[in-house]
C-alpha cells in the first residue's frame, strides 16, 4: 500500500500545487467542473416581469443547482493528495498500525478534506453578489456565454455587475447560435432570465 499512498500523494499534490500557484479561487479545473454542473442544473420556473426598481432575485445557480463532490475535479485532486499523505503519515508515526485501519483513516481523511476543499473553492468561484443589483443595472451590460444556446433553447451567461460576477439564464431572438465564450449584450431582463443579442450584431445596427 505504500506505493499506492505515494502515487496518490504525488499525483494529487501536483494539481494541488498548480492550483495554489495559480490562485486557489482561480478557474483551475473550471471547464471540467462546469460540464458536470450544467448537467445537474435544475430548471428554473418562469418568473414574471420585474419592475425597474425591484431588486433582482438571487441567481438560480447559487441555490437551485444539485452539486455532487465527485463531479468536481478539485475533489479528486485534493482527496487523492490528502488520502496519500494521511496513509504515509500514519505509517511513519505508527508502523504497527493495522493496514485496514490505516487505509480506513486515509480514505476518511481524503473524502472529508477533498469534499471540504472542493466546496470551499466552489463557493469562492461562485461568490455571491455583494451589493444590490437591480434589473436596470443589467440592461446594456456585456456578458460571456457559459452555456451555449440559440433562439430555440435557453443557455446561461456570465456578467460582471458592480464588481461582482453573476450567472443568469439567457434567451435570444437572434438567429445566431451562441457558443461558449461568445460576447453578448443584455437587451432586457425578465425575472431571472435575460434576453440578449450578439455583440457583433449590436455593432452592425445603425
Amino acid at each position: 500500500m505504500i506505493s499506492v499512498y505515494w502515487f496518490c500523494f504525488l499525483f494529487g499534490g501536483i494539481f494541488v500545487a498548480l492550483a495554489a500557484v495559480g490562485g486557489l479561487d482561480h478557474d483551475f479545473g473550471h471547464d471540467f467542473d462546469s460540464d458536470f454542473d450544467h448537467s445537474f442544473d435544475a430548471e428554473a420556473a418562469v418568473e414574471p416581469d420585474v419592475a425597474a426598481d425591484v431588486d433582482l432575485p438571487e441567481p438560480p445557480s447559487s441555490g437551485r443547482r444539485l452539486w455532487l463532490p465527485i463531479t468536481s475535479f478539485k475533489f479528486w485532486t485534493f482527496g487523492l493528495c490528502f488520502f496519500g499523505m494521511t496513509g504515509l503519515l500514519l505509517g511513519w508515526l505508527n508502523p504497527n498500525l493495522p493496514g485496514s485501519l490505516q487505509l480506513g483513516l486515509a480514505i476518511a481523511m481524503g473524502l472529508l478534506l477533498g469534499t471540504g476543499m472542493a466546496g470551499l473553492l466552489r463557493q469562492l468561484r461562485n461568490r455571491q453578489v455583494d451589493s444590490l443589483v437591480r434589473s436596470t443595472d443589467l440592461v446594456g451590460a456585456r456578458g460571456i456565454v457559459v452555456l451555449p444556446f440559440n433562439a430555440q433553447s435557453r443557455g446561461k451567461v456570465q456578467l460582471e455587475v458592480k464588481n461582482s460576477v453573476i450567472e443568469l439564464s439567457a434567451c435570444t431572438d437572434s438567429p445566431l447560435d451562441f457558443q461558449r465564450g461568445d460576447e453578448v449584450v443584455v437587451l432586457r431582463s425578465e425575472g431571472q432570465r435575460l434576453w440578449v443579442i450578439g455583440r457583433t450584431e449590436l455593432d452592425l445596427q445603425p
